[in-house]
């Protein structure tokens, strides 16, 4: 019925629509994608992380599923092989909150260089699974969920561990060996931006020193979280989008004439193809130009893999 097609056509206006598409040049688009990809990570993270791995850690002790399900967030963070909540973990957490509402706002202010569409794109660009460790890893802190924390940690731990090698590398000959960081030098990259992409470096051990160390449940929980965080910014969030003067009217032939100048690259979470600086050959999953199931499955069985390969290195033995 009516409740049906209007359930449809809300779901179409969510998702991305291309690279010149009206609502991606608003603000309301940028603002209802942000705030649904937080919401939904949030709750679903939540939920899998109080309702299935705490469950599943009960049984490997002798709590009960009511003890570890029951009483303040704080119980439960005794209840996991962690000690409770402590003032390290929450300066750490009252720290990434501070940080993470700075950056928004200090990109928000200054990303403007290229138009008012480029500065609206910074809201999509907040969905980055490395800003997202930011804000719902205060939260994880926070409400005493440690595992949490440290699994959003998990999720990014192989790009985060790789801006070492590039920057290691940049410093001492000038370039990126493997270009995870290399977008630091593209001309639409402002100077907020460049300053406010430290936090690549400082994440991980900022969080693991708030959640007293990684427990193996991190790693199947970081699983959850990378593959719900693709999917959102697959479905959401446009792959490039074309930038008019304000005011302007803008065409696809138009505006590609502009690259690129233009063109605000964005690939979320890599949700449409590997990030176009990244060159090693093994890593190429869209040559044959896959369909969108295909590549999401390549992507995320890759990204796993590497995953747990920092993850068996960060993971204390």
């Amino acid at each position: 019925g009516s409740q049906v097609i209007f359930f449809e056509n809300i779901m179409d206006w969510i998702g991305e629509s291309g690279p010149i598409a009206a609502k991606h040049r608003g603000w309301l688009h940028p603002i209802t994608v942000c705030l649904l990809n937080y919401a939904l990570l949030l709750l679903g993270t939540i939920l899998v992380h109080d309702r299935i791995l705490l469950r599943l850690l009960a049984r490997r002790t002798s709590l009960t599923d009511e003890q570890i399900l029951s009483g303040g967030f704080c119980t439960r963070c005794q209840d996991t092989p962690f000690a409770g909540q402590d003032v390290s973990s929450r300066a750490v957490s009252s720290f990434l909150a501070a940080y993470c509402s700075f950056l928004l706002v200090w990109r928000l202010i200054t990303n403007g260089m290229w138009g008012p569409v480029f500065r609206r794109t910074v809201l999509y660009e907040y969905t980055w699974l490395c800003n997202t460790t930011l804000v719902l890893g205060a939260v994880g802190l926070r409400t005493c969920r440690p595992i949490m924390a440290a699994a959003f940690c998990v999720a990014v731990s192989i790009d985060q561990c790789l801006w070492y090698v590039d920057i290691a590398g940049w410093a001492f000959s000038g370039k990126f060996p493997v270009g995870v960081a290399k977008y630091l030098t593209w001309p639409q990259t402002s100077w907020a931006t460049r300053i406010t992409a430290s936090h690549h470096m400082w994440t991980i051990p900022l969080i693991m020193h708030g959640s007293k160390g990684l427990h193996w449940s991190a790693y199947p929980l970081s699983v959850f979280i990378v593959t719900l965080s693709v999917l959102l910014s697959r479905w959401m969030t446009p792959f490039t989008i074309f930038c008019a003067d304000s005011g302007g009217e803008c065409s696809e032939e138009k505006e590609r004439k502009k690259r690129p100048r233009r063109e605000k690259y964005l690939n979320i979470n890599l949700s449409h193809e590997v990030w176009k600086d990244i060159k090693f050959g093994f890593l190429q999953i869209c040559e044959d130009n896959p369909g969108a199931l295909l590549y999401l499955c390549r992507l995320l069985l890759r990204w796993q893999i590497f995953n747990l390969c920092t993850f068996s290195l960060l993971y204390p033995t």
